[in-house]
């Protein structure tokens, strides 16, 4: 074959794995920090301050509890784990979305650990959200309770829509669509749609909830959150709500899988 038909044909060959490529790719970077949010109940203070002192013993269960997430979730996309006895006891959860693959899963687990141990004391408490996964741990038992009163946060840094109240009801009714697909059974409680604002403008639709929740409370802690966006995000093009049991989240591009464009 002739150098030249040679160059060719491997052109070809990139380019269509390339096309392969971008259509399980989310195409637009996510406009969120990594971790999107941290509440730690002892954070690391930055250099040169110095950290505080923790219980060793409870610090040593929770590396034995997170080191047993991050081995087990990329499985099956969420995990629990408990370590020790009394008060120095340690219960943890991970939980990948149920649309990234196992190796996007594995990877945010492992940067969700990195991210424990630059961010948190290793004391009491901690939750850590990222595009990916999310990643708490406790010295109470919580699995199966509700976590949304007592700390949420909220990001509304998108552009103002051009239609702020079509925009807004188009919205209303597509977290509605997600909300209620993430409780239906099966769906390992992460509800995702897509919706048309007019005819140039997508919102795309997510709501999720910790797997360890009966969906009765999945759908509360959603319903609450979703009622966020109306004192948070109003007429704007972004929205994210994050709770400790549930998540909601919408924007004008594609940043679920399968990519929908």
């Amino acid at each position: 074959m002739a150098k030249s038909s040679f160059q060719h044909l491997l052109s070809l060959l990139l380019l269509a794995l390339a096309l392969q490529l971008s259509s399980c790719q989310e195409p637009n970077p996510y406009p969120y920090p990594s971790p999107v949010g941290d509440d730690c109940t002892n954070p690391n203070p930055p250099p040169p301050l110095t950290p505080p002192v923790i219980n060793q013993t409870i610090k040593a269960n929770i590396n034995k509890v997170v080191a047993k997430l991050v081995a087990s979730v990329p499985k099956t996309k969420f995990a629990t784990a408990s370590y020790g006895t009394g008060g120095s006891a340690i219960y943890g959860l991970l939980q990948c979305r149920a649309d990234v693959n196992s190796t996007d899963c594995a990877n945010c687990a492992k940067e969700a650990k990195a991210a424990l141990a630059e961010r948190c004391a290793m004391d009491g408490k901690a939750r850590l959200w990222f595009q990916h996964c999310y990643l708490r741990y406790d010295t109470t038992k919580f699995f199966g309770k509700l976590d949304r009163m007592d700390y949420y946060i909220t990001y509304n840094n998108g552009p103002n829509a051009a239609d702020a109240k079509a925009f807004q009801a188009t919205v209303g009714k597509l977290m509605a669509e997600v909300t209620a697909k993430a409780v239906a059974p099966g769906k390992q409680a992460l509800g995702t749609g897509v919706a048309k604002v007019g005819a140039k403008t997508t919102v795309y639709g997510l709501a999720e909830c910790t797997r360890d929740l009966p969906a009765s409370v999945c759908s509360g802690c959603l319903a609450t959150a979703v009622s966020k966006f109306q004192t948070c995000c109003v007429g704007k093009e972004r929205g994210l709500v994050l709770f400790g049991s549930c998540k909601v989240e919408y924007e004008v591009y594609p940043f679920f899988f399968p990519v929908k464009a």
